[in-house]
């Protein structure tokens, strides 16, 4: 009988090297298998990461065009005077007239059923004396291409005050003579979506029924505004007055078309 202990041996060797290069193949095919989920993780996170990135800082820029050029509005019974410092756009109606300043432009078109949060600033100059509001009418609203009227939120306008003490009033306070005398105000305006593309939108200031006048020289009552902004500010934060906080300190007046990159609040 021929010794079989040679063929034994070969066939455990070649046993354990099949066995071997099974396990072999299976770690690299598991190698390979967790290197690419791996990769698709890292790059995921990074996509994410990213767009965190995005969302923290939020460009930001004015779409209204020369905000100190009243050529550049639509405008009647107004005026621009030459201030020491600015020039401001002056209401000069008379009773039974109305004044208006407005300015059309685009809005931009991310997602239409978006609802915005629109930041309208402006810097103001009070009236030297106190105006008769009997039967006046004062309103500053964003119009849709569909004539649709948005004002703020709450009605009120913003401000810092001399003291640096953040406070509000109403729009129509605004030209009584009971303002105080710090000028930057600012509001925000929901709109529900945007429509149109986001064209042909309208920034309006009307007023109407103002007992006074203007005579350059003479020092008449009036009221001014200057640096007119009309911002997209949804993607900063989704509280009206915490917004409004942070904006009229950090973005008083942008030029039109100029990026400004926020952190999101």
């Amino acid at each position: 009988m021929k010794n079989k202990n040679g063929f034994v041996a070969s066939s455990l060797m070649f046993s354990f090297f099949l066995v071997f290069i099974l396990l072999a193949v299976l770690v690299l095919t598991s190698y390979t298998h967790y290197n690419l989920l791996i990769k698709n993780l890292n790059g995921s996170i990074l996509d994410d990461l990213n767009n965190e990135i995005a969302k923290k800082y939020t460009p930001i820029r004015n779409y209204v065009k020369d905000g100190n050029n009243l050529n550049k509005w639509n405008h009647q019974n107004m005026t621009l005077v030459k201030d020491k410092v600015l020039d401001f756009f002056i209401f000069t109606p008379k009773k039974n007239q109305e004044s208006f300043l407005n300015q059309t432009f685009d809005l931009p078109l991310n997602d239409p059923e978006q609802s915005k949060k629109i930041y309208v600033a402006f810097n103001y100059q009070q009236p030297n004396t106190s105006i008769s509001c009997t039967n006046t009418t004062f309103s500053i609203e964003l119009v849709d291409p569909n004539g649709n009227r948005y004002t703020s939120f709450d009605g009120k306008v913003y401000y810092y005050d001399a003291n640096r003490v953040f406070k509000s009033i109403n729009i129509q306070d605004l030209v009584c003579g009971r303002q105080v005398i710090y000028n930057i105000y600012g509001m925000i305006i929901d709109l529900p979506n945007i429509v149109n593309n986001g064209k042909d939108y309208t920034l309006e200031i009307k007023a109407s029924n103002l007992n006074f006048s203007y005579i350059v020289g003479e020092g008449s009552t009036y009221i001014g505004f200057n640096n007119m902004l009309v911002s997209d500010a949804t993607n900063i934060s989704d509280n009206n007055t915490k917004l409004l906080r942070y904006l009229l300190v950090e973005l008083p007046y942008i030029d039109y078309g100029r990026k400004y990159s926020l952190p999101k609040l």
